[in-house]
């Protein structure tokens, strides 16, 4: 008997229910063309990969520019350059190949305790120009190279230092001095040959020193952090591992060299 008295109630409901169903798929009609249309006044940009990229100001290539994105003519497409030069293979590897073996010679910084240099990276931001980043073991530069290639020769037009990552000895004596020293210390220190410790210096300050230590020659050894000051025309270790930096070992350092140290007691309080 409840099934019957039931019935007519269902069969008035399924009606209503049938009309929001095709209400709601009306509705997302709607929304679906209206962000296909949107998207097409916007403008897409196709980056040559099969990516299809929304949005944004132009160049005179159609490519978008706050992507980070600019045409190529050499390979008739839209790139970000520090992802894939617009050079041609041949002649970036003819511009890497000569920069790595003359990098010592181009460089206006010399080696500090008879190391060598070597690049470590190269970004090209047009088919003239690179910028290189490069070491020796103690100290690493950076530097922008302007380059042309002819007849499978490449000439230097201007080499210039862009950044000597904070280390700023006046001279390669300077410079010398300032790692032999510390090795010394380090091997005294740690009881080690000195020969078998790599200091390198990463920011270099009005006699305050930030770098990185490693106390065996084996390339798969831990280096650590180190802090460094001159005090009476003498060089002395402030701090020195792989933790954090105790800020009060090292609060006479500049501020931005030590931005990452932190205070024992603060941290206890914290726990």
């Amino acid at each position: 008997m409840n099934n019957a008295i039931n019935e007519p109630s269902v069969k008035k409901g399924f009606p209503i229910l049938i009309i929001v169903c095709i209400l709601l798929l009306l509705i997302a009609g709607l929304a679906y063309a209206f962000r296909a249309e949107l998207g097409d006044k916007i403008g897409g940009q196709n980056n040559g990969s099969g990516q299809e990229i929304i949005g944004g100001d132009k160049d005179e290539g159609g490519c978008l520019i706050a992507a980070g994105y600019s045409w190529c003519e050499l390979k008739q497409k839209c790139l970000r350059t520090w992802e894939e030069p617009c050079l041609a293979a041949d002649i970036q590897s003819l511009v890497e190949t000569y920069l790595s073996a003359n990098i010592s010679d181009l460089s206006p910084e010399k080696e500090v305790l008879g190391g060598k240099f070597y690049v470590t990276q190269f970004r090209f931001s047009d088919e003239n120009r690179v910028t290189v980043d490069y070491e020796d073991g103690h100290i690493a530069l950076q530097a922008e190279v302007v380059f042309t290639v002819e007849n499978d020769q490449v000439t230097i037009n201007d080499f210039s230092i862009l950044d000597t990552n904070g280390f700023e000895a006046t001279s390669t004596e300077e410079a010398n001095a300032a790692i032999t020293a510390l090795t010394s210390l380090f091997a005294e220190k740690h009881g080690l040959d000195s020969s078998n410790i790599a200091v390198q210096i990463n920011d270099s300050r009005d006699g305050y020193f930030r770098g990185s230590v490693k106390l065996s020659p084996d390339e798969e050894a831990v280096g650590a952090y180190f802090l460094a000051k001159i005090v009476d025309g003498q060089y002395q270790i402030a701090a020195e591992g792989n933790g954090e930096i105790d800020c009060n070992l090292v609060n006479d350092f500049p501020a931005d060299m030590v931005s990452d140290c932190a205070s024992p007691a603060a941290a206890d309080l914290v726990d």
